[in-house]
């Protein structure tokens, strides 16, 4: 059982605007006519009930779709596809130092992709007639994200090595767990569900931390348990070893955690001997003999503990606080200047998309781009700053001659 991981994930970048003019036989005044770019695809977690654990993660890298580019004749790219990643209930999710808990059947955008670039239609205006400008898609965003699974199952079967943990786990859940006759099979926590027509219950197998003194390893998990199965071999030293696993559990446990004996191997003791120990072990405790009949009561039993302790946490759950991670706020700052090299940086997003979008080797193209920065009260600003004609303005990667 995975309860902790960490991935990448990555929003889709979104498409290119297109620089187009319509171009018809008939038609000598026909206009700018290039499509906008698609929006790139978001970065979604949802949880659901059928997923148990978080072993489908492992350190991978996600990415989401890229939109698709504008075209000619008006049309727009198509929007990337989303990336939706499955979680289980209550899963928090870590990223950039933020926390959000992800509850049942919640759906959360936790990166969204990146906005289409304009087509050039749309810089038209009344003193541009023939735009040459188009803006680049959006980048995507790209973050590390820590999953962790902050309710564990509240069921689970323990017992001293090769008492029949595994044979259990499978006949109740069809897990498909290793079973061997040799001891210390199992090594890592495993996770099966018990499902019926209307129920559907986790339940766990906690390797063996009474031989092996491993316990601290595994406390988290004990210290989760509401219902707690205990296997015990009828064919060795059933008490001694009962005693053994309740004094290890001893100050673990939750004050209201149910415990059921499940007696296994009986088909190997004589039935005088068998009949002996139930009546022994039904005294003082919740018993089941491992077999077919007894293995329908005791999924019964636990669906039926199952539903109780969910009631319970129901009625006495306090509000969970929630901290949801904030937009990226753009930086203000419009351009930076390096005296060293005599450079003007602008660092406007929207001015480099405009820059990357548009091919600005043109000179008419230049001149668009250069009516669109005095507009915005950049040349003005330049000169205020004392930057004079002849330093290089650089946005992104584009470096352009201030003139």
């Amino acid at each position: 059982m995975k309860k902790e991981t960490e991935i990448t994930i990555k929003s889709g970048k979104g498409g290119n605007g297109c620089i187009s003019f319509r171009k018809e036989k008939f038609v000598p005044k026909g206009g700018p006519d290039g499509g906008d770019g698609g929006k790139g695809g978001n970065v979604i977690f949802i949880s659901e009930e059928s997923i148990i654990d978080l072993s489908e993660y492992n350190n991978q890298r996600f990415i989401s779709g890229n939109g698709g580019d504008g075209g000619k004749g008006n049309k727009n790219g198509k929007n990337g596809e989303d990336l939706v990643l499955k979680v289980p209930f209550y899963t928090e999710i870590i990223m950039d130092n933020h926390k959000k808990m992800i509850g049942r059947y919640e759906k959360v955008v936790l990166l969204n992709g990146g906005d289409g670039g304009k087509g050039n239609k749309s810089f038209k205006s009344s003193t541009n007639q023939e735009p040459l400008l188009a803006e680049a898609g959006e980048s995507g965003k790209e973050a590390k994200v820590t999953l962790k699974m902050e309710r564990l199952p509240g069921v689970g079967i323990v017992g001293i090595t090769n008492s029949g943990k595994s044979s259990l786990l499978n006949k109740l859940t069809n897990a498909g767990t290793k079973i061997a006759s040799y001891p210390y099979t199992t090594h890592d926590v495993i996770i099966g569900v018990i499902e019926t027509e209307i129920d559907r219950v986790k339940i766990l197998e906690i390797p063996d931390f009474v031989t092996l003194n491993k316990l601290e390893k595994f406390e988290e998990y004990v210290e989760s348990l509401n219902v707690i199965i205990i296997t015990i071999d009828a064919n060795d030293r059933p008490e001694e070893k009962l005693l053994l696993i309740k004094t290890k559990l001893k100050g673990l446990l939750k004050k209201d955690v149910k415990i059921l004996l499940c007696l296994t191997k009986t088909e190997k003791s004589p039935p005088n001997d068998i009949s002996k120990m139930i009546a022994k072990f039904s005294k003082h405790n919740e018993l089941f003999i491992f077999n077919s009949e007894d293995e329908k009561n005791l999924k019964k039993r636990i669906i039926d503990l199952t539903k109780v302790t969910q009631y319970n946490n129901a009625n006495n759950a306090e509000p969970e606080e929630i901290n949801h991670i904030p937009k990226i706020i753009q930086e203000k700052i419009r351009y930076s200047f390096d005296k060293r090299t005599k450079v003007v940086n602008i660092t406007d997003p929207w001015l480099i998309r405009v820059a990357q979008g548009s091919n600005l080797s043109k000179p008419e193209a230049q001149l668009q781009f250069h009516n669109i920065l005095n507009r915005l009260g950049y040349l003005k600003k330049l000169e205020q700053d004392q930057l004079f004609k002849g330093v290089i303005v650089k946005i992104g990667e584009i470096e352009m001659e201030f003139t």
